[in-house]
C-alpha cells in the first residue's frame, strides 16, 4: 500500500484504540512497543525467515519478504490493519455498505450475498457476476 493510499482511506490512522489486539503491530519506539505480543510475534516471524532471506539472491529477496507478509496476514485472529483493509476492499467492490440503522454498522449488499457464495476472490467473483449480467461471460472467464 503506498503512502497515497493511506491518505485516501478512512482506515488510517487508527485512533482511540484502547487495547491493541494480540496480532496488531505497534509502531514507534519505546519499551511498551517492544514487549507488545504482536511485535514479539512479528520479530519471531521475521527471525524464522532470516536465514532464507540472507541465502536468497537479489531477485529472490522480494519473494521471501512477501512470504513474511502473507504469513502475518494469515494470522488468526487477524491484525487490525488486515481487517480494516479487507473491509475497505469489500466496500470498494460494492459488497458491503454502511447501514442506515445505528445498531447494525456494516451490512452485505445483494452483490455481497452473491459473492459470499462463490469460492473465489471477491474481485474475480464480481467480474464473473457482472459478466453474466452483461451477457459477456466468455471473455470475462478468459480474463479471470
Amino acid at each position: 500500500m503506498s503512502s497515497n493510499d493511506k491518505n485516501d482511506n478512512n482506515i488510517y490512522p487508527h485512533t482511540n484504540i484502547l487495547e491493541p489486539g494480540e496480532n496488531d503491530i505497534l509502531y514507534g519506539r519505546g519499551g511498551g512497543n517492544n514487549v507488545h505480543p504482536g511485535n514479539i510475534k512479528f520479530r519471531k516471524l521475521v527471525a524464522a525467515h532470516k536465514l532464507r532471506y540472507l541465502a536468497a539472491s537479489k531477485s529472490e529477496k522480494p519473494t521471501v519478504s512477501r512470504d513474511v507478509v502473507l504469513a502475518w496476514r494469515a494470522m488468526d485472529p487477524p491484525g487490525r490493519d488486515s481487517v480494516a483493509s479487507s473491509m475497505e476492499r469489500l466496500r470498494k467492490l460494492g459488497a458491503i455498505k454502511e447501514s442506515t440503522n445505528e445498531c447494525s454498522g456494516t451490512t452485505l449488499t445483494p452483490l455481497g450475498h452473491c459473492l459470499s457464495k462463490l469460492p473465489l476472490d471477491p474481485a474475480i467473483g464480481r467480474m464473473v457476476i457482472m459478466g453474466c449480467a452483461m451477457r459477456c461471460l466468455d471473455p470475462v472467464l478468459t480474463a479471470a
